[in-house]
């Protein structure tokens, strides 16, 4: 057998074998992403309603009481909490493709506003959580939207990376490159790396033996939502009542007084004040209209309503906010308005500074049924 033959059967071989893992595995994406998408696999009865977002859909939008209020209003629904911590604006992008193309009965997909981040957190390179939405479709969005930078997205972007990495071979290679150029050259790295299925064994393991990812049964009752206390009760009952989520409450509570300084000028001021401790603030965000209007047009063109949400949040009346409902021609509803929406800012309705307690959570979904009702009610007249 000639040289180049055996070459082609390798590859024939490689690519066959990877296809049989994909089969096999259970859902990447890390221990959140996995679950929801394995939970949203394997329900009989279909959702035709979802939330996607960052964790402030997550800890925010409590799918039962969505459900029933609509309910009351003679409006059918049943809906799934799809919310996961700090996603890309471009993964939830290839979430929404996934949704629609394993759409059963799919109406209408509740979507937080969110920036673009093209590069990927350093921290966070080639983790399941940042491999498994680099298809050939995400990766070439990914590049587009990294090359855009010098044209339309402004040319001021800079390469944020750890000093560990910045001294590696590798690195000192990209070093040529531009940053747009080098963005574009991770992003399409980890194409390759999900392409070859790479650190995906647990997965296949799991698939291989059927087991279910550890949080996929705890959204049964939810429907994806688990409020911020029930975790902080989980985990005090597993013997660890000092932990991340009992540490955030408590900062909160000691410092009230610098929140309710951030809330009044929200009043007043296109202010923004992030939430730190889980996002890395160095890294260059954008607001991309272009993209939101491209994922925007793919939904409603599958025959599904897409409905964009501004999550009462540390953001108020930026300039951007008023261009949402022109540009994409979808319905805004907007809750970051604390002289509108005072309660959702009340220390009760709290469980840290960016997310809503167990009972903000309940006081939002009741106004956000109620406002998507509403808008229902006038659209048909």
């Amino acid at each position: 057998m000639g040289i180049f033959l055996r070459v082609l059967v390798a590859v024939a071989a490689f690519a066959v074998s990877g296809v049989g893992f994909r089969l096999v595995a259970s859902p990447s994406g890390g221990g959140l992403v996995g679950a929801k998408r394995e939970f949203w696999r394997d329900q009989r009865q279909p959702f035709d309603t979802v939330f996607l977002g960052s964790s402030h859909v997550y800890r925010g939008i409590v799918p039962r009481e969505f459900d029933r209020q609509l309910g009351s209003a003679r409006f059918a629904s049943r809906s799934f909490n799809y919310g996961v911590q700090l996603p890309s604006l471009l993964e939830c992008r290839y979430l929404i493709r996934e949704l629609i193309s394993g759409s059963q009965g799919l109406k209408r997909i509740f979507f937080e506003y969110q920036t673009l981040t093209p590069q990927i957190d350093p921290q966070n390179a080639f983790q399941p959580r940042t491999l498994y939405w680099h298809d050939l479709a995400s990766t070439r969005s990914s590049v587009e939207r990294a090359l855009y930078w010098g044209d339309r997205l402004g040319d001021d972007f800079e390469i944020v990376e750890e000093a560990a990495q910045g001294r590696s071979v590798f690195a000192l290679l990209d070093g040529v490159l531009a940053a747009p150029w080098r963005v574009a050259n991770i992003h399409v790295q980890h194409y390759l790396v999900d392409a070859m299925f790479v650190g995906r064994s647990k997965d296949f393991a799991r698939g291989l033996l059927g087991r279910q990812h550890g949080q996929a049964r705890r959204f049964q009752d939810g429907g994806g939502y688990i409020s911020l206390e029930e975790e902080n009760r989980w985990l005090s009952e597993q013997g660890q009542p000092d932990n991340p989520y009992s540490r955030r409450s408590n900062h909160f509570l000691a410092h009230l007084n610098e929140f309710w300084a951030d809330v009044q000028a929200l009043r007043t001021l296109p202010k923004v004040f992030e939430d730190e401790e889980w996002m890395n603030s160095e890294l260059t965000q954008v607001h991309d209209l272009e993209l939101l209007e491209a994922i925007a047009r793919e939904v409603t063109e599958a025959g599904i309503e897409f409905v964009l949400v501004v999550l009462p949040q540390q953001s108020a009346d930026r300039k951007i906010e008023e261009q949402l409902a022109e540009r994409l021609g979808v319905p805004v509803l907007r809750y970051n308005r604390p002289g509108r929406y005072p309660e959702l800012y009340e220390p009760k309705m709290r469980f840290d500074s960016g997310h809503l307690s167990a009972e903000g959570a309940l006081w939002f979904t009741r106004q956000l049924a109620r406002d998507y009702v509403s808008f229902s009610k006038q659209v048909r007249g």
